[in-house]
């Protein structure tokens, strides 16, 4: 494949990253050492651009993960590392994004990430620290390294506020697979501001629910239950 002439077409990018990461620490008594790679392979497609659809872009983005799951075996309930998981070479976020009425009104539908545009902060998502990143309290989240099909819906107004809703399958990434159907769903609102020429910043709040039947953890000497109650 000619990707110089594939780079040139209009509308078309490609972008490649990968991640090496090494941690060391001790855990339970035993020193946890972890070296692992993530790579991330994406084209973006501005439709406007490349055929004349205005507000259009397709996105599609191929990961791999090899290396220990430094978390896991330090036993840590939230990960150090953004890119801790089991080895898996899959389709990351495969998706359409639609903007309409002047960029006030966005559409997104695919195979997604909700943490790229939910819950999330602005620079956090650089540092491989996971707690920059993403709550740790939120449950079976369709995220890194399994994201789910969904759709987003964002609408803004000229007051830089944004409220966006998703809808996801939440089968994926729930533990305690009990059979049924599931549904991860969230809503957010952001206030953005800039101060001065340079300083800009926002303030996000938002809340989720998780469909999905999880299995409770029992106080010692007990067995665990079946929580049918939703997670929110």
């Amino acid at each position: 494949m000619d990707w110089r002439a594939l780079i040139a077409i209009p509308g078309v990018t490609l972008a490649a990253e990968e991640i090496t990461d090494a941690s060391s620490g001790t855990s339970a008594l035993t020193r946890a050492t972890s070296l692992r790679t993530h790579s991330d392979l994406q084209v973006t497609i501005d439709c406007d651009s490349a055929a004349g659809v205005p507000g259009l872009t397709l996105f599609a983005q191929h990961k791999t993960k090899t290396g220990r799951d430094g978390s896991a075996q330090a036993s840590l309930v939230q990960n150090v590392s953004n890119i801790d998981a089991d080895d898996f070479r899959s389709l990351g976020e495969v998706c359409i994004d639609q903007r309409l009425a002047a960029d006030r009104l966005r559409i997104e539908a695919g195979r997604i990430d909700f943490n790229s545009e939910f819950a999330g902060t602005d620079h956090g998502g650089a540092l491989l620290n996971a707690s920059m990143g993403y709550s740790p309290s939120i449950v079976a989240a369709p995220t890194f390294p399994l994201p789910t099909s969904g759709i987003n819906l964002f609408v803004s107004s000229l007051a830089q506020t944004t409220i966006g809703v998703g809808v996801f399958n939440g089968l994926d990434g729930a533990p305690a697979a009990l059979g049924g159907s599931s549904r991860f769903q969230i809503a957010q609102i952001n206030q953005q501001w800039t101060l001065g020429n340079d300083r800009p910043g926002r303030l996000g709040v938002g809340a989720w629910r998780h469909t999905r039947l999880f299995v409770a953890c029992a106080p010692a000497g007990q067995d665990a239950a079946v929580e049918t109650a939703t997670a929110e």
